[in-house]
């Protein structure tokens, strides 16, 4: 998704934001380390923030802490919200509605997108990615940890989507032509319920969405935003009008100076 987005070049990327659950400091759903998401934001040399949330949290939880969050972006100019889906409309439907009740507007990059053309063309870009967990349901736990290649889709059942848009699988990227360095990991054990069915550990480095602030001419080149000498890497925490820790912003080491957005981190 990034990738047609930076290629599209109509908006500026303001920041990128996951969901952390607290007691784990994995990333919700993907189970995949905090360390590693950093990891990829300081590579993509993008501003992140994660959104806590505790374990079990309800959809009403995690609607209250977005809000929160999507609220303190808005004060700054970000207008718009990208997501990954592809086809779920009853999940596009659910986030334009939250959306909706802060003013601000969705963007779709990949919606409609053909899914096995789509996925071929992730590969064939240079792009790599690992199975980091898996629905026991519907894949064989074997599937865990693997990396998404051509072998992997060609084992696919057919039931399967090859894009996990129906949550058969989520992946973790870890290299590709929006990086500038490959993350460097290892699959550990697999392991059965959350976090993941595959660990990983990061060696001796969205989201489901990315925050967005479009730009004030009709199209903006992304590279175009200039960028600060570099810094040490540094955690902001996040807090609402209560006091309340709603999550944090990770400087990368190299930041971008989001010239219309007023969210350099």
């Amino acid at each position: 998704m990034l990738y047609e987005l930076q290629k599209n070049g109509q908006y500026e990327i303001a920041a990128l934001l996951t969901t952390v659950t607290e007691s784990y400091e994995r990333i919700s759903m993907h189970g995949v380390r905090n360390s590693l998401l950093e990891r990829q934001a300081e590579s993509l040399g993008l501003p992140l923030c994660k959104m806590y949330i505790p374990v079990k949290a309800s959809n009403d939880v995690y609607e209250a802490n977005l809000q929160k969050i999507l609220r303190q972006y808005q004060a700054q100019g970000v207008n718009h919200v990208a997501f990954g889906d592809l086809f779920l409309a009853d999940i596009k439907e659910y986030r334009l509605k939250n959306l909706s009740k802060l003013g601000m507007a969705g963007v779709f990059p990949l919606w409609g997108r053909n899914t096995s053309e789509m996925v071929k063309e992730f590969i064939q870009l240079g792009f790599k990615a690992v199975i980091c967990c898996i629905d026991p349901k519907v894949l064989d736990p074997r599937f865990a940890g693997r990396t998404l290649d051509e072998d992997f889709l060609r084992d696919l059942p057919s039931s399967v989507d090859p894009c996990g848009e129906n949550g058969e699988f989520h992946s973790f990227v870890f290299d590709g032509p929006l990086f500038k360095e490959p993350i460097k990991l290892s699959v550990g054990e697999i392991v059965s319920g959350f976090p993941s069915l595959a660990a990983m550990e990061s060696k001796p480095i969205p989201s489901l969405f990315f925050v967005l602030g479009e730009s004030p001419a009709a199209k903006y080149n992304f590279m175009t935003s200039p960028l600060e000498p570099a810094i040490s890497s540094a955690h902001e925490v996040i807090k609402d009008e209560d006091g309340e820790t709603l999550g944090s912003h990770f400087a990368p080491a190299l930041r971008r100076s989001l010239t219309t957005s007023g969210c350099s981190f």
